[in-house]
């Protein structure tokens, strides 16, 4: 039989270079090169200056704690080292993550990260080093050592064109060991025009949790810091790490105007330093006049009482973003606050966290702030709210995210969540939510099928619920999640 060079599907060779160096910017290093192997068109992708600006470096040492007579060396796949040498010098955006417990760089990979933070001209750089330390961790953990923290600070040292800084962790021992990354960024008077800075603030995209008790810069640290980098448009920081002093130096005559704060607020009954931390209302007005196209994000990770939360939420604030973390737990009353505060101003209400049924009240939330259309909810949801949220806004949802296990199809007669306490006919009573059997997936695929075609057409893109835990904000959701600017 003669056979056929015919293929079924599409020629992916005529794609032009740019759609594969894109493509192969979303892969990492390691796969970059392997796919690099294959063929010459790739090859020469891979080789494109344009596909090595935004870069990340991962090393890794344990995911556990270890004693603090351990010795734990990062790790290096040995094609990284050469990927390095040979494209650093084309690196713009550059993440380097020093993942888990370590306490030292082994040499080779300690005269990469020299050579690189040489030869690179950095406009954004990420440093992730170690983990957040808390006070446990002072007392069960091994310290870097001084010379190797060093040569990752040698990034701030040589940057000469800086625009964009964010310190995900750093090792914050109380000692001579441990050297100040803050001082070293003040002495770099090459960076001082520095316009983003992002300190310790946890991407909610990927981490479900932070470190408590953390052991972190104090507000007059920080202080300290804004005072030389008065440029700062972009900032993050902890609630732990603001004070009204704080908020006073970022109003000051002649600093540039802020134009995004992002705040992360953990909270702890344990720790003074992590309990409510009030900011006065005066001190928010004289931030707002000096700063007044400013929009505030709030990122709730852990469980507050609603007292508490609402002291920290004032109706002043031009907050424009709103996050519950899984554990922070989002209340029906934080709903309608939150609504009645910033009906003018919110644009995105994220809720991650899955405990309660607030319907009713996330109806309210979009109908009366017009100008939400970015919309998370991993709580309990009847699928007749998903119907009328998606009407609310129509084809104007970016966002649109639900969980499909907390999606409910049954009818408010046969299951009403203001009953906890049932009574039998005999007389006995019981727990009604022991009693409510969940509907089998061949009930409830069919059900989701129409739900999913029915938003599908309200919203104008395809829409599904999510399956997993998937976090994301830019994109109408369809079970997948993409990557985002920090800041948007």
């Amino acid at each position: 039989m003669e056979s056929s060079d015919a293929t079924d599907g599409p020629d992916f060779s005529t794609l032009p270079d740019v759609s594969w160096v894109h493509i192969l910017s979303l892969l990492p290093l390691h796969d970059r090169a392997n796919v690099a192997l294959t063929c010459h068109a790739l090859n020469d992708a891979f080789n494109h200056p344009s596909l090595w600006h935004t870069v990340e470096v991962s090393l890794y040492g344990d995911e556990c704690r270890g004693s603090r007579y351990s010795k734990t060396d990062l790790v290096l796949p040995d094609n990284y080292l050469a990927m390095i040498r040979r494209f650093g010098a084309y690196f713009q955006d550059l993440s380097l993550l020093l993942i888990g417990y370590f306490t030292s760089i082994p040499p080779d990979i300690k005269e990469v990260i020299l050579e690189l933070s040489k030869r690179c001209r950095l406009s954004n750089l990420t440093l992730q080093v170690g983990v957040i330390i808390s006070k446990l961790d002072l007392y069960q953990v091994g310290k870097p050592q001084r010379i190797d923290l060093d040569a990752v600070l040698s990034f701030i040292e040589n940057a000469v064109r800086l625009h964009g800084f964010t310190l995900k962790s750093w090792p914050a021992y109380s000692d001579v060991m441990c050297p100040d990354i803050l001082e070293t960024m003040r002495k770099n008077q090459k960076i001082k025009n520095l316009e983003y800075l992002s300190l310790f603030w946890e991407d909610f995209k990927t981490s479900t949790w932070t470190t408590m008790n953390a052991l972190l810069p104090t507000p007059y640290k920080m202080i300290e810091t804004l005072e030389h980098f008065n440029r700062v448009q972009y900032l993050s920081l902890r609630l732990c790490m603001i004070n009204d002093a704080l908020i006073l130096e970022l109003s000051k005559p002649g600093r540039a105007s802020l134009k995004i704060f992002k705040i992360m607020v953990t909270y702890s009954p344990h720790s003074p330093e992590f309990q409510k931390l009030e900011i006065k209302t005066s001190s928010w007005e004289a931030l707002l006049k000096s700063s007044p196209e400013l929009d505030v994000h709030f990122n709730f990770v852990t469980r507050m009482k609603y007292i508490d939360k609402a002291a920290i939420l004032k109706p002043d604030i031009p907050v424009v973003v709103v996050s519950f973390m899984k554990y922070a737990k989002c209340t029906p009353q934080d709903m309608s606050s939150i609504t009645d505060k910033y009906a003018k101003t919110l644009r995105k209400f994220f809720n991650y966290s899955d405990e309660g049924v607030c319907d009713e009240e996330l109806v309210e939330l979009v109908d009366k702030c017009k100008h939400v259309n970015d919309l998370v909810h991993n709580g309990e949801i009847h699928h007749e709210t998903i119907k009328r949220l998606a009407r609310a806004r129509g084809k104007e949802w970016h966002c649109f995210q639900f969980k499909k296990e907390k999606i409910s199809f049954r009818t408010p007669s046969t299951e009403d969540e203001n009953i906890i306490i049932g009574k039998r006919p005999s007389g006995e009573l019981y727990m009604t939510q022991m009693e409510r059997k969940p509907q089998s997936d061949e009930v409830r695929d069919p059900l989701l099928q129409q739900l999913a075609a029915e938003v599908s057409e309200v919203i104008g893109q395809k829409w599904v619920p999510v399956e997993n835990e998937i976090t994301t904000d830019d994109s109408v959701n369809s079970g997948r999640a993409a990557a985002q600017a920090l800041f948007d």
